[in-house]
């Protein structure tokens, strides 16, 4: 039962727990998130290199996002990985996760917010230009999205 009772907070976990929740949460991902990357490496990478914010509901992990804010500039910070337990989908939370990486990103004077979507996850395309994000690129299996801020 979905009690609408959760927490979105930006804490760092260790490379070991954002490796057991990707594990665990590999099928929420299109495609698989095991098809595309060796999750141990980019849980150790997600780990020393980026901001972590995690969604928390009675003390368990729904949802998650990684976000690099480290470009010398300030012109971008880019969303690594956002996820959602799928009986957690579509109930306005990844638009509060993704106002959070916007938050941090004007907290901390970022242009701009950019993002890559796998071309076969329409379901992602269609929830990130309804947020206002707009086409800035594509490579052979993904597009490219930014948004300004």
């Amino acid at each position: 039962m979905w009690s609408n009772e959760y927490i979105i907070v930006n804490k760092r976990e260790t490379a070991e727990v954002i490796e057991s929740y990707l594990k665990n949460n590999v099928d929420v991902f299109t495609p698989p998130l095991n098809s595309r990357v060796d999750i141990h490496l980019f849980s150790v990478k997600i780990f020393q290199n980026a901001e972590q914010f995690w969604v928390l509901m009675d003390e368990k992990v729904i949802g998650f996002m990684a976000c690099y804010f480290n470009h010398p500039k300030q012109e971008y910070g880019f969303i690594s990985t956002i996820s959602l337990k799928s009986e957690f989908q579509g109930k306005g939370i990844g638009k509060k996760l993704i106002n959070k990486a916007i938050s941090y990103a004007r907290k901390n004077q970022f242009k701009q917010i950019q993002l890559e979507v796998n071309r076969n996850n329409t379901k992602a395309r269609v929830f990130y230009e309804r947020l206002g994000f707009t086409a800035s690129g594509s490579s052979s299996q993904s597009d490219f999205l930014k948004l300004i801020i």
